[in-house]
């Protein structure tokens, strides 16, 4: 008898030991920053990819016909002003007058059964053409035809858009496995060495707490090692691989340079994220920004189903915010410090539809911002009408610096009929070295007569 209670004792006391040894190395996980930080980086996935993709039922498939026009209605009272003494506003308000004078046409086909695609851009001030361009992918080949330089279409060589396409790997599959992955990528190339951990008190939601807390500062160093290693985990996945070099041919040779540099010598980056001690909760993320002349903070609190936003301008609140993240979209009103109402910003989406307001008013700055996504017409995965419209107003000291509206009107259905005559295409090689010049500064041309 007393062995068997000797067994039974040293049975539970094992499984004890094991069950201990067990939560020990999951909350020893959880501590790690890069765990800690990767519950972040999965809501800002989680949330946004309700935005990114398109709903199931407006996937057209890999056959289809858009066509687009998109219309620019933008003046500007600042730039014009300040166009009598300053070159630089003669040359930005000249760009906005000439974009809302001009008409845009686009025209995107694809036959996935034939492996043919085609597209075809023509921007008009009046009579003139300031843009006229076709695509054309065919027989894995790509050629290319731009008016006013050449009179027959270029052969541009080898093209295998169409080898990342199947009936298990569509246009619409591809995104979404590229978007989830760089995600993952993004969260495994955070390496542990980056960041500094502490134990402190912090003030979370008005109340000095002990917390735990992890800060990983940005340099232009890790920036480049993070970068790289995003395209080093693109480049080995297969699939991944397969997607972006038939997109671009050139994509095996992107590396991010040593003498690129993301931040000045005296600006740094550090993101602080605070949790609790045991399970190590997130609490409150900070990001703080520092230059030679200025420090900037911007903290997000969760309080039960509010985040608390605050920006602080060195070491002063200068704005804070109430944010509601609903199933449907956002919500939040803005404050300024002495907590009056100065603007608000409403993100929602139903039945397809995406409707953004946002509005500022500090006195000095006013912004009114609206963007909608709207559908008409749905006819589940064969057709549909899409219209983009951003409609804004910028004044500064009371006075315009941006005024009026964007939009793109976007017809979609689910075939094409692609009839384009190649047969007097030339080879990019046998051009004179004069239309290749012209070629090459076609969108630099386009620019300086936008901006006469």
């Amino acid at each position: 008898m007393k062995k068997k209670i000797l067994l039974i004792v040293i049975v539970f006391s094992v499984l004890f030991s094991i069950t201990f040894i067990i939560m020990g190395i999951y909350i020893n996980g959880l501590s790690k920053p890069r765990n800690i930080l990767s519950k972040g980086i999965s809501f800002i996935h989680d949330e946004s990819k309700k935005y990114v993709l398109i709903d199931n039922n407006l996937n057209v498939g890999d056959t289809y016909t858009i066509t687009s026009t998109l219309d620019f209605n933008l003046d500007s009272a600042y730039y014009l002003r300040d166009s009598n003494n300053n070159t630089d506003s003669l040359k930005k308000y000249n760009f906005i007058k000439n974009i809302s004078n001009m008409d845009t046409n686009l025209l995107l086909k694809q036959d996935n059964s034939s492996k043919t695609n085609y597209l075809e851009l023509n921007q008009k001030i009046g009579d003139e053409s300031i843009v006229g361009y076709k695509r054309l992918v065919s027989n894995s080949t790509e050629y290319y035809f731009v008016n006013g330089i050449l009179n027959n279409y270029v052969n541009n060589g080898t093209c295998n858009y169409f080898e990342a396409l199947s009936d298990e790997n569509t246009t619409y599959s591809n995104i979404e496995y590229l978007y989830d992955f760089i995600f993952e990528s993004l969260n495994n190339n955070l390496k542990n060495e980056y960041f500094e951990a502490y134990e402190v008190d912090e003030n979370i939601n008005s109340k000095m707490i002990k917390v735990h807390q992890i800060s990983i500062k940005f340099t232009n160093k890790n920036v480049r090692e993070i970068l790289n290693g995003i395209l080093k985990d693109l480049k080995k996945d297969e699939k991944a691989n397969n997607i972006l070099s038939n997109i671009d041919s050139k994509f095996s040779d992107y590396k991010v340079k040593d003498k690129t540099n993301f931040f000045d010598k005296d600006e740094s980056y550090t993101l602080n994220v605070y949790t609790t001690k045991v399970l190590y909760k997130p609490l409150k993320y900070e990001l703080v920004h520092m230059d030679k002349e200025s420090k900037e903070n911007y903290i997000i609190e969760k309080n039960n189903d509010i985040y608390n936003y605050y920006y602080l301008e060195d070491d002063n609140i200068i704005y804070t915010a109430d944010i509601k993240v609903l199933d449907d979209g956002i919500s939040s009103k803005i404050y300024n410090s002495s907590s009056k109402e100065i603007g608000e910003l409403l993100l929602e989406k139903k039945n397809h539809n995406i409707v953004i307001n946002y509005s500022f008013d500090n006195s000095i700055d006013k912004v009114n911002f609206k963007y909608t996504s709207l559908y008409d017409k749905v006819k589940n995965n064969k057709s549909y009408i899409n219209k983009k419209k951003l409609d804004i107003k910028y004044l500064v000291n009371k006075e315009s610096k941006i005024d009026g509206s964007i939009e793109l009107i976007s017809k979609v259905e689910n075939k094409a009929d692609i009839d384009t005559d190649i047969k007097e295409a030339i080879l990019y090689s046998k051009l004179s070295d004069d239309k290749k010049e012209l070629i090459k500064n076609k969108r630099e041309n386009v620019k300086n007569r936008l901006e006469r």
